[in-house]
């Protein structure tokens, strides 16, 4: 009726009286390959099989046929083959409509990679298509994570969980203020028919007493597993979100917070009030291992160019430099390079070059450094040289340049191990009067290390604490552009507040803040 006469499925129903959907649950049949269709007609498998496997492509049918040696037991095998291929769609994060072309209808058939299921209402997607698209739907729910102020989101197999997962707790849910009022008035209610139920002595008034309380705590219950929770900015700041993905596509989210900081942010205590926990210390003194590299590498570079200058101070320094880095009696020391060690900053700078306030015409620190290291030393564009090739090229220098090369190499033995401050950076930073700041302005890619609340903190430092509360409703790459387009615009003059700016070009990451118990040495001429 359906391809020879051209009946519409309404016309069909109303001719033999059933619904239209099984009409068209009918015609899906017929879309049967053909060795699926001739052992259904042989009666090798029953209906709701046919089904099954009429709800994917006529190809997938087939190659699903042959893989079982054409002997399907019941429906249920037929869906475990099925599912080897295809994924049910419910477990789709992106739009499964968009994946197909926009074909949303309900008439069964393929479009896509997808495959509407007439018989069980599901749809299914190619496993290949689906998890393509998954992927991504998964990248940019992570991004969106991060975005929103989580310092982690780690995507992992729902079967391979990492160490650090075990490592930490559930992270602790906050309420709004309406629920968190109404829990606290049932908390409140509860205690008080506790306190009745022990100082009754009638029983059967002690039985009605413990049926409110256990209306009570089914209250309790109900309402804290039907409440939106809230993870505050504070549990956000500590807290990884892992996104679990699972064979079957799949995706669970769960978040959690380091042990040691669960008592920072804690949860909420029966029968109170707050709306949020209590916030941890993460402040713009909470800095990345990224941020912290990046302000000593910059340091040092400060340093070597402090004392590459033509003074008595940058003279006598190189000096002592050399001294300490060609005695056998001083101990290891992290701001020192000795003999071949690897030179970390070298390393930072060859990967992240950085930014500074002035135009390109002008050299940073580090490529003036280079530069002058360069047109120092003979072997500079020598990768492996012999000592002995290596003696009679240095021998050929003038005095002067001879000179020139052990300052640049003595510059050179300048490091740090960019974990964490060498005293011996901080002593020489003081001796030489050294101010990062006036040589490095963190940018963009420095600031991204900062975690939202830390971003959200450093701007309420420099507008007050109702620019702060703005900030933390915002998404974190927003609060880093125009972080650092306040340091730029600072930098280069274009703030009117001349206060402002004198702020922000003082401002001073806590890694870099001079310790007060480091004097500087006074230079002996």
């Amino acid at each position: 009726l359906a391809h020879v006469e051209a009946k519409g499925v309404a016309a069909i129903a109303a001719e033999f009286g059933v619904e239209v959907r099984y009409v068209r649950q009918r015609i899906q049949l017929a879309a049967l390959a053909d060795v699926v269709k001739a052992a259904y007609r042989g009666g090798d498998i029953d209906t709701a099989t046919a089904e099954v496997f009429a709800s994917v492509p006529s190809a997938a049918q087939a190659e699903a046929w042959e893989s079982c040696g054409r002997r399907v037991t019941n429906h249920h095998h037929a869906q475990q083959l099925i599912a080897s291929d295809w994924i049910d769609a419910k477990h789709a994060l992106f739009d499964v409509d968009a994946l197909s072309g926009g074909n949303s209808g309900g008439s069964g058939g393929v479009s896509g990679g997808v495959s509407r299921d007439l018989f069980s209402e599901r749809v299914m997607v190619e496993r290949k298509a689906f998890f393509a698209a998954q992927a991504q739907a998964v990248e940019a729910e992570q991004e969106r994570l991060l975005e929103s102020g989580w310092v982690g989101a780690e995507v992992i197999a729902h079967n391979n969980l990492p160490d650090g997962y075990y490592k930490m707790d559930a992270a602790p849910v906050a309420f709004d203020e309406a629920t968190t009022a109404a829990i606290a008035k049932l908390h409140k209610e509860r205690d008080a028919v506790s306190r009745q139920i022990d100082d009754c002595e009638d029983e059967e008034a002690i039985d009605a007493l413990w049926d409110e309380h256990d209306r009570l705590d089914t209250a309790l219950d109900t309402l804290e597993s039907q409440a939106e929770g809230i993870y505050t900015e504070a549990v956000k700041a500590v807290g990884t979100m892992f996104i679990k993905v699972g064979g079957d596509g799949g995706v669970t989210f769960e978040p959690k917070v380091p042990r040691a900081t669960r008592s920072l942010v804690g949860g909420i205590p029966e029968g109170s009030t707050t709306t949020a926990p209590p916030v941890p210390e993460v402040d713009t003194r909470t800095l990345s291992d990224k941020q912290i590299r990046g302000a000593l590498a910059h340091e040092v570079v400060a340093v070597r160019k402090a004392a590459a200058g033509d003074d008595a101070r940058a003279k006598r320094t190189r000096r002592v430099l050399l001294a300490l880095s060609l005695h056998q009696g001083i101990t290891s020391s992290a701001a020192l390079l000795v003999r071949r060690d690897t030179d970390p900053v070298a390393g930072y700078f060859a990967q992240d070059p950085g930014t500074e306030p002035d135009v390109a015409a002008v050299f940073t620190p580090w490529a003036w450094l280079q530069a002058r290291h360069a047109a120092a030393d003979p072997l500079h564009d020598q990768r492996f040289i012999t000592d002995v090739d290596a003696y009679h090229a240095i021998n050929q220098l003038t005095d002067t340049a001879l000179d020139a090369l052990i300052d640049a190499l003595t510059l050179a033995t300048l490091s740090g191990s960019l974990q964490q401050r060498s005293p011996l950076m901080a002593l020489l930073a003081a001796d030489l009067e050294v101010d990062v700041r006036a040589t490095w302005r963190p940018d963009a890619a420095w600031f991204a290390g900062y975690r939202k609340l830390s971003l959200a903190k450093l701007i309420g430092e420099f507008f007050g604490d109702k620019a702060e509360a703005q900030a933390l409703k915002r998404k974190k790459s927003e609060l880093v552009e125009e972080v650092t387009r306040l340091f730029k615009y600072a930098a280069v003059g274009k703030l009117d507040d001349e206060d402002l700016a004198a702020r922000v070009n003082a401002w001073t990451p806590v890694c870099l803040v001079p310790d007060e118990t480091v004097e500087a040495v006074e230079c002996v001429a």
